[in-house]
């Protein structure tokens, strides 16, 4: 119930980020996260850390007309707030997949809507094969997408 009254509530307002691997910081434009590599953190919001930590699997494969059908899967580590880090696995294209993460969690007691972060996959490169299957971890490069409900 909690998860999805902050799905609910959260904001259409999109932040990018830039910077290339390691750490990068908010911005106020474009449409997807930074560029990560397998074990790269990014910043965000200085409320949430995220580390993409691998793809777990990916059946993604290029059709002859040039899309691509298929899904893949990531871990990630998400850090927020007060709140012990959490290893979440997001997919790429099966529904909508999303995960929702409230910035703090607050103490027995207390009652309120939290700031919360829903973060999906922007995109995932490279595309998937003719075959499909995994890629080398180090050819992976994910870019996020974070909504920000307040």
């Amino acid at each position: 119930m909690k998860s999805h009254l902050s799905v609910l509530l959260a904001a259409a307002l999109v932040f990018t980020l830039s910077g290339s691997g390691g750490i990068a910081r908010a911005t106020s434009s474009g449409s997807g996260g930074p560029r990560l590599s397998i074990g790269d953190t990014w910043t965000y919001d200085s409320g949430l850390k995220i580390t993409f930590l691998r793809v777990i699997a990916d059946t993604r494969k290029a059709t002859a007309s040039g899309r691509e059908k298929g899904n893949a899967a990531i871990l990630l580590r998400l850090e927020a707030g007060n709140q012990e880090p959490k290893t979440v696995r997001l997919r790429t294209r099966l529904g909508r997949d999303f995960v929702v993460i409230a910035a703090n969690e607050f103490p027995e007691g207390v009652v309120g809507i939290p700031k919360s972060y829903v973060i999906r996959v922007a995109s995932l490169s490279p595309g998937g094969s003719k075959r499909g299957g995994l890629n080398q971890m180090r050819a992976y490069a994910l870019r996020l997408a974070v909504e920000v409900a307040q």
